[in-house]
């Protein structure tokens, strides 16, 4: 039998007896469900009131002020500088090194410590002599030692605090000024009471923080919320290493290993993310707003092995390397992104330089050497005789030389990505830890290795003890239904045990006969092969539905071992067959660990209009498998995986009562392609970004065994940038709905992929515009819901007791704003991690829905997304128009060539 037990049984009941949700099939990853016997319910919180949020507020000095100059840099041509680096060496030289070149050090030093440079301006928590109103414009850099580049300072601002965040002043009597008693005006000390202040003033001679003597103009909260995150980082950084938007500290790295102790060659860092915000104030009293810090932890991946290290594994890297392992080497790196370690920053390698090491090559225009140029920079190298030099292109596409043993891939191999969750996730524990940590870092006694103040309380910042708590409940777990028959509470978890009972009782002969495609990959035998396709369509043939997979193969072709024999044969094949109700399953094995045959063959198949199931005999080698137990569960969530394609609903969850039926879900979502290095341009380019928009019909509130109903599209256009997607809401609604022959009673539209700039009324009025086009102008107008999605929010949800929020938390307080417009929903974690809350935002909602409760709605279709037997964090058209989205993206073409209407009432991105 190849490898397989002959007579082989498929287990049932017990734990993992009903469906896998393990890895195997390369459409999903995540295929439909859990092994696992189910019947745990989650603990009782239905009585839950209140969550700990992440969030420490702060207060700002009743006498809070700082400066913004604006700055003008020239070239030699009398041309405006762009370029950030070019700005910030003038503002260095301009300021530090000409105008406070007298200063005396340690006046200096706290004007420095107090000075951010921001791009075109630079903030100040201190005053800089010379630079008043009166003495500006001002060119403190004139060019004769820059190559003509200039710096003329020309404005200073001084601004209060913003109005949202004074209070109200309480009557004092005639002459009465407010004094800060924690601070130092003239340095940047802080005191934990007033008589250490006064203290300090005396024996220094420096100054209390009085009122300023005129009124000051309440600075924009932008404006101020840039000022106070620039000095967060400078505080931040006083403590920690920058790495990209976080910061880590590089004594607190956990070394990867798996789980039998084995180093995996990575480092964890714990990485903060720190941010300050302005949220509505619900109380009555004081300020309109309140200044908030959010914190959060995310996990920072460093590989240990070097690009070093691996060129060793081709040829010892201190010999003279032959033509042919060049070669080699250039084709496994060049295109690649590789971190310079020492700085954390992230490039792309387009060359080897094998001719020179770090000893022989000399650092242009400075007549040194690269060992030399690292090693004044404090870095010695270990081995400064080794080739090559790694080539990386750096701002504006300049080349740069780094030496092989500083640099290391970014990219994982497979096996370490597998692991990567349960070792790079933190607990609600740690998260709360570094919370504490980092608000200990930025108060009173929080300094710095130099032993300086803490700087965000010497600029009149404080934050309070403790963290926010916000009002929460948790919603009850939705109806869900499988084939006509409730299933229990107690599986709200993990429902795949009761979804792999489930009888829709259609009599073969009523129902639609797949015609089974089978391609496998060579290293598969045939009898293999052919043994795992009768599991699966045994599995999908139990569940009695609308869909029956043929018992043998159709079609049983063998797609050879390599991506170009396996394309070559799906192209042969289906340029002569034109069979109808086809499904392909493609039995894959790469050698490496990303498939490069797939997005091809998904392609071709997408163009004829075809459903197909790719299944990994690399992730599990079903052929061969360990424990078979295993491949049954996944294999029988490849089957269910099959079934929802062809347009089977397993599952459902009941809506709300309120919402007019029959109703059109609309999920719409924006996948934007990581650039790639093209060696012809010699620079990373991007592909097209891709948008993907579906749209699902409910008739009724009770779909029965019904097929579901249907249809999606995607758009592209220039890579990076954020659609105006007025017009393919309306291609896509009027399509679909021609497509349904329906009139929908209302729509609920879930946006997800928000950034900055996205025109909602634009996208609301193609919405609108779809619907009536297919309604006519005789009826009256759809009613509407558009929600607004963001998942990559920093916010956390935690118990009193330190745990994470469960399940189906829903907090509506944060912004204080009402719960009908903004509401916060978490989702589901792993025992090793934290859930991640997604906040929603209805933008807009007509009158006849505004008794619909948009929350219970949202959180009813978190779970009946196909591909997973559980809560996901967005609804079910959200999660497919991503899916969709991705898979047309990483196309040649973008998914042009996917033929949308013969793909209706199919789920065939899953």
């Amino acid at each position: 039998m190849s490898g397989r037990r002959a007579g082989r049984q498929p287990h049932r009941g017990g734990r993992g007896g009903q469906g896998g949700r393990g890895r195997g099939n390369r459409d999903g990853g995540r295929f439909g469900g859990r092994g696992g016997g189910g019947g745990r319910s989650r603990p009782d919180h239905s009585g839950l009131k209140s969550v700990v949020t992440n969030i420490v507020p702060a207060q700002i000095g009743a006498n809070f002020s700082f400066y913004l100059y604006t700055g003008d840099c020239k070239d030699k041509n009398d041309k405006s500088i762009e370029g950030r680096g070019r700005r910030a060496d003038l503002f260095r030289k301009g300021v530090w090194d000409n105008l406070l070149k007298d200063m005396p050090a340690a006046q200096k030093d706290v004007i420095q410590r107090a000075a951010f440079f921001a791009g075109s301006f630079f903030f100040s928590g201190r005053p800089i002599p010379g630079l008043e109103q009166e003495n500006l414009p001002q060119l403190v850099v004139d060019g004769s030692e820059t190559a003509g580049d200039t710096l003329t300072l020309v404005r200073v601002q001084k601004f209060a605090a913003p109005d949202c965040l004074q209070p109200p002043l309480p009557p004092t009597q005639q002459g009465e000024i407010v004094v800060e008693t924690n601070r130092c005006s003239t340095c940047l000390a802080t005191f934990q009471n007033e008589q250490a202040l006064m203290q300090h003033c005396k024996q220094t001679g420096h100054e209390l923080v009085y009122p300023a003597k005129n009124s000051l103009e309440p600075a924009k909260t932008d404006v101020f919320l840039a000022y106070l995150n620039t000095a967060l980082q400078r505080a931040l950084g006083e403590r920690c290493k920058k790495w990209g938007n976080e910061y880590i500290d590089e004594d607190r790295a956990i070394q990867g290993k798996d789980r039998n102790g084995r180093d995996l060659g990575i480092k964890v860092f714990e990485a903060y993310s720190c941010k300050f915000g302005v949220m509505r104030n619900t109380t009555t009293a004081g300020p309109k707003a309140k200044l908030i810090l959010t914190v959060d932890l995310r996990a920072k991946v460093m590989r240990t092995v070097t690009v070093l290290d691996m060129l060793n594994r081709i040829q010892e890297t201190d010999q003279q390397w032959s033509s042919a392992n060049q070669n080699r080497a250039r084709r496994q790196w060049i295109g690649e992104r590789v971190m310079y370690t020492r700085e954390r920053k992230g490039y792309t390698v387009v060359g080897l330089d094998f001719d020179n090491s770090p000893r022989s090559l000399p650092v242009p225009q400075q007549n040194v050497s690269h060992e030399e140029y690292f090693k004044k920079k404090g870095i010695m190298l270990e081995y400064p005789d080794h080739v090559p030099m790694v080539v990386v292109l750096g701002r504006q596409d300049r080349e740069i030389y780094l030496p092989a043993e500083l640099v290391t891939g970014t990219e994982l191999e497979t096996n370490i990505k597998e692991q990567l969750p349960m070792i790079a996730s933190f607990k609600p524990e740690v998260r709360s830890t570094a919370i504490d940590q980092v608000r200990k870092f930025l108060m009173p006694g929080g300094q710095g290795k130099k032993k300086t103040g803490a700087l965000l309380p010497a600029l009149g910042v404080q934050l309070e003890n403790s963290r926010m708590t916000v009002a929460a409940k948790v919603m009850s777990v939705p109806s869900l239904i499988t084939a006509g028959v409730a299933i229990p509470e107690r599986f709200s978890e993990n429902w795949a045990p009761q979804i792999g009972k489930s009888k829709f009782s259609i009599h073969p002969n009523q129902a639609n006969q797949l015609k089974g495609i089978l391609f496998y990959n060579g290293m598969i035998s045939k009898n293999s092969a052919i043994e795992v396709y009768s599991l699966i369509s045994k599995y999908v043939n139990s569940y009695q539905s609308s869909y029956r997979l043929s018992e043998k193969p159709f079609a049983l072709l063998d797609a050879g071992k390599t991506d170009r024999e396996h394309i070559a044969q799906v192209q042969r094949y289906f340029a002569t067959s034109q069979d109808a109700n086809v499904f392909v399953l493609d039995f894959v094995k790469p050698k490496n660990a990303a498939d490069g045959a797939y997005p091809v063959v998904k392609q071709m198949l997408g163009k004829g209009g075809y459903v197909s199931q790719f299944v990994s005999f690399k992730t599990y080698p079903h052929d061969k498998p360990r424990d078979e137990r295993k491949s049954d569960m996944i294999l029988r969530g490849v089957a269910r995986q099959i079934l929802q394609k062809s347009g089977v609903m397993l599952w459902w969850a009941k809506i709300p009562r309120s919402l007019p039926l029959p109703v059109a879900f609309v999920g719409v979502d924006v996948y934007h392609c990581p650039p790639s290095y093209d060696q012809e341009k010699r620079k990373r380019v991007r592909k097209p970004s891709v948008a993907a928009i579906v749209v699902h019909l409910v008739r009724d509130a009770n779909p029965d065994s019904r097929r579901i109903e249907i249809f999606s599209q995607t758009f592209k256009q220039e890579g990076g940038q954020e659609f105006e997607l007025e017009a393919a809401y309306r291609e896509t609604l009027s399509t679909a709905l021609k497509t349904f022959n329906c009139r929908p009673a209302s729509c609920v539209c879930w946006r997800d992929g928000i950034v900055d700039g996205v025109r909602y009324n634009d996208e609301i009025r193609g919405l609108r515009a779809g619907l009536a086009a297919t309604v006519g102008q005789a009826q009256s107008p759809v009613e509407i819901a558009y929600i607004t999605c963001q998942k990559r929010i920093d916010n956390k949800f935690f118990l009193q007791n330190g745990g994470s929020a469960p399940p189906g938390t829903q907090v509506a307080a944060i912004q204080g704003i009402d719960p009908g417009q903004m509401f916060y929903l978490n989702g589901r974690a792993p025992p090793y991690s934290t859930s991640k809350p997604v906040r929603f935002n209805v933008i807009k909602r007509d009158k006849s829905l505004m008794k619909v409760p948009v929350s219970e709605l949202t959180w009813g279709q978190m779970h009946v997304y196909p591909n997973w037997t559980g809560s996901i964090k967005v609804p079910n058209v959200c999660q497919m128009a991503h899916k969709l989205a991705e898979l047309a993206g990483n196309m040649s073409d973008s998914g042009d060539s996917i033929e949308h209407r013969r793909y209706a009432n199919k789920v065939h991105f899953l």
